[in-house]
């Protein structure tokens, strides 16, 4: 089970797109690999939803490593800052992060993310098998 969750950028958002779709949502944008822009941005209800992507190894199929704690570190980091930024520019948006639903994130992370959840940033756990935790 420990390697149960070993998920790519792109195998995230793909998942995510997919629950998100099933959860009634308008998936608007859904950018993967090295493309522009924010990875998923959806709309229900006229309630609009802005989501950083991040892996545990990179999208490229020819490596298989698995990201140090310190690359899992600056990997959130930017989606942080990234996310923080689409709150400035679109106030009235949800915003999340989402991640795989793996123990060596969660451990890396364990003391930034309560404070993130301070900052109204949705939290998506992403499970291979496609369930989707929120917190």
């Amino acid at each position: 089970m420990e390697n149960e969750n070993i998920l790519s950028e792109n195998e995230v958002v793909e998942l995510l797109v997919k629950w998100l779709q099933n959860d009634n949502w308008i998936v608007k944008k859904k950018a993967l690999g090295y493309q522009h822009g924010n990875d998923i941005e959806a709309e229900r209800n006229g309630e609009q939803l802005i989501i950083e992507a991040k892996g545990i190894k990179p999208n490229d199929s020819k490596k298989s490593h698995i990201f140090n704690n310190t690359q899992i570190q600056v990997h959130f980091g930017k989606a942080l800052i990234k996310i923080m930024e689409e709150q400035t520019k679109n106030p009235s948006a949800l915003t999340g992060i989402a991640q795989p639903n793996d123990e060596t994130i969660k451990q890396t992370l364990k003391f930034c993310l309560p404070q993130v959840k301070k900052l109204n940033i949705i939290l998506f756990w992403v499970n291979q098998d496609g369930e989707i935790i929120v917190e």
